[in-house]
């Protein structure tokens, strides 16, 4: 007893001894052969189940026809699709792409901008110094868009240098315009070259526009880092130094071609200098006809402006361009008619608003908008 109370009938082994002493050692080919056969003689049976299903695909699919609807038109206005793929090494979005089919001319433009492809915001460094040949800061302007905190800018979820412009004296040679952050150090401080100014108490954006854009590919920078503009300049009295930096969540994506037009409009607000000083009201030559609209390019004009961006209902960000001082100020051309991509969209109950920095007083503001209809 003590023998047999060593092979439990739950031992493996004692299993095994018993299949051994019966003969029933399955072969593998006769177990490989009644297991096709049982499929064969099912297979009749599950024609069956999926020709007579306990549920209606027909009626699933109309059920589910809402759903499905809802979550392919939230895909599309986030641009699943295109941010998916713009992750993959080496995708770059050629300036000269052409749409597969092109569709009717008046309506070639939705697919590139009835979609969010891109954002960026535009922030600004004023600040009235006398640098004396070494590196200053440049105290941020008050923005309600990003965090400020002394003469540190953090990052905000845009965090992708796109551009920069710096506008410093240039009494002497030494006219030098930098932004910093922790990040930036991995390699180095980065420089704006060429920069713009004079040597007079305001320095202005130049003729035409000195803006380096990176479009190659941006610098990451970290969200919620300090982001620092630096100047060096040995003006002989203290001026006014800005630098306008422009931040991303991608590279610039041209939506080219589209039928743009461009439009106008005036203000006569009095710019308070150093602010980003919110137009009251905008007068535009003509009147929209209804439906939506995307703005993709822009310029602004103001005998002191050094730079304008947009304030869109619905829009966290708020992207500009450097300022012009006359009507033959020649501006950046990257930042017209839709080579940079997308500014935002706007339709006529939903309109825009603008706010100007400025380096003196002034109230004269002049705007071209470059629009596309989507809708």
């Amino acid at each position: 007893m003590r023998a047999l109370s060593a092979w439990s009938i739950h031992s493996p082994l004692f299993g095994l001894f018993l299949l051994v002493l019966a003969g029933a050692v399955v072969d593998a080919t006769k177990w490989a052969d009644k297991m096709i056969t049982r499929v064969k003689n099912a297979s009749a049976d599950w024609e069956a189940g999926v020709a007579s299903p306990r549920r209606s695909p027909t009626a699933a699919m109309k059920a589910a026809a809402g759903k499905w609807k809802m979550n392919m038109q939230k895909a599309i206005t986030e641009d699943r699709w295109f941010k998916a793929i713009g992750t993959l090494p080496g995708f770059r979005r050629a300036a000269g792409d052409q749409d597969a089919g092109k569709p009717p001319r008046h309506a070639r433009h939705q697919d590139r901008v009835a979609r969010r492809i891109r954002m960026f915001t535009t922030v600004a460094y004023y600040a009235s110094l006398s640098p004396a040949g070494l590196d200053v800061k440049v105290a941020p302007v008050a923005d309600v868009s990003v965090r400020i905190s002394g003469n540190d800018l953090y990052v905000p979820a845009l965090n992708q240098l796109m551009a920069v412009a710096g506008m410093v004296s240039t009494t002497t040679a030494t006219a030098i315009a930098r932004l910093t952050a922790p990040s930036l150090l991995r390699v180095s401080r980065q420089v704006a070259a060429p920069i713009q100014g004079a040597a007079a108490a305001i320095n202005l954006p130049g003729d035409p526009h000195a803006i380096t854009l990176f479009t190659g590919g941006l610098a990451d920078l970290a969200t919620n880092e300090a982001l620092d503009a630096i100047v060096n300049s040995t003006p002989a009295a203290a001026q006014i130094h800005s630098v306008i930096v422009w931040l991303a969540d991608s590279s610039p994506a041209p939506v080219l071609p589209a039928e743009i037009f461009t439009i106008r409009a005036t203000g006569a607000t009095a710019l308070v200098a150093g602010s980003w000083t919110p137009v009251s009201v905008l007068t535009f030559d003509d009147q929209l006809p209804v439906g939506r609209y995307s703005i993709v390019g822009m310029r602004a004009q103001s005998p002191n402006l050094i730079a304008a961006r947009l304030v869109v209902p619905g829009y966290a960000w708020r992207p500009g361009v450097l300022g012009c001082n006359s009507p033959s100020h020649r501006d950046d051309w990257r930042f017209r008619q839709g080579r940079i991509g997308e500014y935002a969209q706007f339709d006529e109950v939903t309109l825009f608003s603008v706010e100007c920095l400025a380096g003196a007083a002034d109230a004269a503001e002049q705007f071209h908008f470059d629009v596309a209809k989507i809708s």
